[in-house]
């Protein structure tokens, strides 16, 4: 009870706040108790990543499949982001079948053309920076995880990514 004081507010006008930004269309309503249990999860980890001196960081929900050669594509996916400009970089497609692309292992950038679907933290890269910087101002979260998440990327304009092939189902 202690951390759903301190993590999560259900406030209507702030979900309508935060949707717009975000560009989604979600119907305000309160969080289910997972819903909830997972966003205190994840906004924790990102607490004790921010104070990290770690380069990345990988999160990974309990319910996370990982791909055939995850470690292989991992590897590459981590090359092909030293390469270019990022804060977070997602692991999955939740729902949505990502573009065909060539070649085994990609960066792509959905941003202004991405489908909400596409922005889920089932398994994601964080920077401690990066982390320290969406939790910068945060007192509390108001949509599920990987729509709060989706909103603070947006209303911070940091620099998300997108792996090709996805690493989990």
């Amino acid at each position: 009870k202690k951390d759903i004081a301190r993590y999560y507010k259900y406030d209507r006008n702030e979900w309508i706040e935060k949707i717009k930004v975000a560009k989604l269309n979600r119907i305000p309503r309160p969080l289910g108790k997972a819903e909830v249990d997972i966003g205190i999860t994840h906004f924790k980890l990102l607490e004790k990543i921010s104070e990290d001196k770690g380069k990345l960081f990988l999160i990974l929900e309990d319910d996370a499949i990982l791909c055939e050669e995850f470690t292989y594509n991992l590897r590459k996916i981590i090359a092909e982001l030293e390469k270019v400009e990022w804060d977070i970089c997602f692991l999955d497609w939740c729902n949505m079948i990502p573009p065909r692309k060539r070649g085994s292992v990609e960066i792509v950038d959905q941003r202004g053309k991405e489908d909400p679907e596409s922005w889920g933290t089932g398994a994601y890269l964080v920077k401690p920076r990066t982390a320290a910087e969406l939790l910068r101002d945060f007192d509390h979260f108001t949509l599920n995880c990987d729509d709060e998440i989706r909103y603070l990327v947006k209303k911070k304009r940091l620099v998300p990514k997108w792996a090709l092939p996805p690493l989990i189902e």
